[in-house]
């Protein structure tokens, strides 16, 4: 069910809450906002609960809600607004990481937001790797929470992954969020994103078939294969370029042939990037959804190509039917549909080798269908390091900048402005 619905039998459980706090130095506005999160939490089923009192004032407050461990920011100046954060893909053989360090993480971001009197939150996933029905339902459980807390808004942010929880909660809880923040997002849903590394996967291994740069499982790779790793995925690629870069022509006809068939930057961060997060992200998918929820046949690669070494790349490309439970799962967990009612603004960087920009015009497309872009504003900011993009690559500045301009939009109205990217609005 992909609503969290807070019953009564949750909302009288026993009281189960433990604090530890800094009484001595704890404001007034601080003791107040812990004697209400001690009775949201004996309302409402957390355990484990501690306080701590930063220097500034801000109440540090991590607890279990319902059997997950999270962590929320409240400032001494509370505006009776909350932020929830949503993490991005962690993967499947890393544990979820802690909700503070999470917090932490995020470093002058999140102080900035907390110094302007909004509240900060953020839960773990039931799992690692592919989370996004456990992130949606952990959000929503979270900022519920604060509700019963005191807020009486709230927006709603998250990376990668978590961008894509974002757009989720606001067309699944169309009245719950009044703003939300989608950065590197996998806004164009995860079908698209499979069929993304998958495509990648397999015009990579037609073109290094017999080749010394092939990877291991090629040719069969939803067959569980322990040698395929990043290691090797590294140990190929950085092959690959280094011959190219010594004048090999196979190799640098190979990058070229690859990059025009994928519309890849021709660079090895880029290759490894997407070869990387096939080789955790495509058997964790698999797993997750019980099974492929993509197939290639009927599809033609490599248009760009001559037409000699097209006919033969489409002739050596891995095909596969999509498994339709596995699709359906995809498309549940989560494809935008278009209609939410929140000010949504997404932000892109320029190139990102894992969740490329192309999201961003398919969510476009979606919430056009839905006659909708009333809701929607779209930004494409620079990558750090263009000769090397990586994913989810931005400043603090443009951090702050995009949730300055979100929330001049919920605040006063004021639409922020669509990128060159996308044409006129």
């Amino acid at each position: 069910m992909r609503k969290v619905l807070l019953t009564a039998a949750l909302l009288l459980a026993p009281a189960t809450a433990q604090s530890s706090t800094t009484a001595d130095n704890s404001t007034s506005v601080g003791r107040g906002a812990q004697g209400a999160i001690q009775l949201a939490a004996r309302l409402g089923g957390v355990e484990n609960l501690n306080f701590a009192t930063a220097a500034n004032g801000t109440l540090q407050v991590s607890g279990i809600l319902n059997g997950a461990r999270f962590a929320a920011r409240i400032p001494r100046d509370w505006n009776g607004t909350s932020v929830l954060y949503s993490h991005g893909y962690v993967r499947p053989d890393q544990t979820e990481p802690d909700p503070n360090a999470t917090l932490t993480s995020l470093g002058p971001v999140v102080d900035t937001i907390v110094s302007q009197g909004f509240a900060v939150a953020t839960s773990v996933y039931d799992k690692t790797g592919y989370a996004v029905q456990s992130g949606i339902q952990r959000t929503i459980a979270l900022k519920r929470f604060l509700d019963r807390v005191g807020a009486r808004k709230a927006y709603t942010i998250g990376h990668s992954m978590g961008g894509n929880i974002v757009v989720g909660l606001v067309e699944l809880y169309p009245n719950e969020f009044v703003g939300a923040l989608p950065l590197c997002g996998v806004v164009g849903g995860w079908s698209r994103e499979t069929e993304y590394l998958t495509d990648f996967r397999v015009v990579y291994d037609s073109f290094t078939k017999g080749t010394k740069y092939a990877l291991p499982g090629a040719g069969a790779i939803f067959t569980p294969n322990s040698a395929f790793t990043e290691q090797a995925v590294v140990a190929s690629v950085r092959a690959l370029f280094t011959d190219a870069a010594g004048g090999d022509a196979t190799a640098r006809n190979l990058v070229g042939a690859i990059a025009a068939s994928t519309a890849f930057a021709a660079d090895p961060v880029s290759f490894a990037t997407a070869l990387g997060g096939a080789a955790y992200g495509l058997a964790d998918l698999f797993q997750t959804t019980g099974g492929n929820g993509y197939g290639n046949n009927g599809k033609t690669y490599g248009a760009a190509l001559p037409e000699a070494v097209r006919t033969g790349l489409n002739a050596g490309v891995e095909r596969f039917d999509a498994n339709a439970a596995a699709k359906t799962r995809l498309e549940d967990w989560y494809t935008p549909k278009g209609a939410f009612k929140t000010k949504v603004l997404s932000v892109h960087n320029s190139v990102d080798p894992l969740v490329p920009v192309a999201h961003e015009l398919a969510y476009r497309q979606t919430v056009t269908a839905a006659g909708n872009l009333a809701n929607l504003a779209q930004q494409i900011v620079p990558t750090v390091n263009a000769l090397q993009p990586r994913h989810c690559e931005f400043t603090p500045e443009q951090h702050l900048n995009a949730w300055s301009q979100l929330r001049a939009w919920v605040e006063s109205g004021a639409k922020p402005q669509d990128s060159d990217f996308f044409g006129a609005r």
